[in-house]
């Protein structure tokens, strides 16, 4: 019953994706900034890291069609392009998802400025804040991180990605070592985790 489910939904964001192109031919900005709500309705289920590559071209077109309307739903094309980006990191297209990390936060620092209610703003930074710090530590391959603790977060971002235990496992201590070498990681850590 749960497979079937899945497929349907599968199947619907589909369908959806397809409405959204048309709405988009049609110039029906309402019609689509309701399918594109649709959209994220109906894969709420679907994101999960096994499941996620499911909707990444509906969040494409999603996110590309509310883009081009200038849509001033901008909590969900916050949060469209931050599920982009954790697409295209699964699929190691780090360049994809740092671009996608940068418009979510673009967008977010306008929803700070024009929404009253800043709780989501924040919730959403936190997020976006890190995974846009790896991202730069990761694509810049010819350059070695400056401090102690960014080699550190290189080390534990490479020890995610190994597949061998002894591999992780000397990532992970390298990493420990690091931290050993940082006095304030520990304040660093807690500091950034409650921004």
């Amino acid at each position: 019953a749960a497979a079937q489910q899945l497929a349907k939904r599968i199947q619907a964001a589909a369908t959806i994706d397809r409405t959204i192109d048309s709405c988009c031919r049609l110039g029906v900005p309402n019609m689509l900034e309701e399918a594109c709500l649709l959209a994220w309705n109906i894969s709420l289920p679907l994101l999960q890291p096994n499941l996620r590559r499911h909707i990444h071209k509906l969040f494409q077109t999603a996110s590309h069609a509310l883009e081009v309307v200038d849509s001033p739903m901008t909590s969900l094309r916050v949060h469209l392009h931050s599920e982009l980006a954790k697409c295209e990191v699964a699929t190691d297209f780090l360049t994809k998802a740092s671009a996608e990390v940068d418009k979510a936060l673009t967008l977010n620092a306008v929803r700070r400025v024009t929404e009253e209610k800043n709780d989501g703003v924040a919730k959403i930074d936190k997020f976006l804040q890190p995974l846009q710090s790896k991202l730069k530590l990761k694509s810049n391959l010819y350059n070695e991180p400056d401090s102690a603790f960014e080699q550190a977060i290189l080390q534990v971002e490479q020890a995610k990605d190994a597949h061998e235990k002894h591999l992780r496992a000397t990532l992970l201590a390298r990493a420990s070592a690091l931290l050993l070498q940082v006095p304030s990681a520990i304040g660093h850590c807690e500091s950034t985790s409650s921004d």
